[in-house]
């Protein structure tokens, strides 16, 4: 299983060599739920993407295995570049897809920190306590390094990677 935790707090609408973040974001995520999506379970949390200012703001767009080369661009359709950046929120909620002994890595995409003030370290040392087989990885896109950064802790609690891509092509 594989829970994708998208970004689309309002700094992803910024653009980046001629294209927002988010739709880069969305074109990488269908070619790779395409190539993977025989061999993966993947699901879908969007943060950001429907309140100018809730940290509250994370929703669980498609459970584990209903997102698929067939269902991405419905799914995504819905995804607008909104608010804030409630990253906690949304991957206690990826988190929910797991039970103690089950595999589940979350992939994160985002181009900065949590904005709402959650000690992100903190909630990924409790997440990964409470079901051992969980992984965090992290694509931080776009941002800039300083902005980024604080996201590194996250793959370290958890034994995940951490890849830093700053245009469609490292992406």
């Amino acid at each position: 299983t594989a829970i994708v935790v998208l970004d689309a707090s309002k700094t992803m609408g910024d653009k980046i060599g001629g294209a927002t973040k988010i739709s880069t974001v969305r074109a990488a995520l269908g070619e790779a739920v395409t190539a993977y999506g025989n061999r993966l379970s993947f699901g879908l949390v969007a943060f950001g993407h429907r309140k100018a200012s809730n940290c509250a703001d994370s929703e669980i767009v498609a459970k584990p295995g209903a997102l698929t080369a067939e269902t991405y661009e419905k799914l995504f359709e819905k995804i607008k570049t909104k608010g804030q950046a409630p990253i906690a929120a949304a991957l206690s909620d990826a988190a929910k897809a797991a039970t103690a002994k089950d595999r589940l890595d979350i992939v994160l995409i985002a181009d900065g920190a949590d904005t709402c003030d959650a000690d992100i370290c903190s909630a990924a040392l409790a997440m990964k306590e409470k079901s051992p087989a969980l992984r965090i990885h992290v694509i931080g896109f776009g941002g800039k390094e300083e902005e980024i950064k604080p996201l590194t802790c996250l793959a370290g609690a958890t034994g995940g990677t951490f890849i830093s891509a700053s245009d469609a092509e490292a992406l």
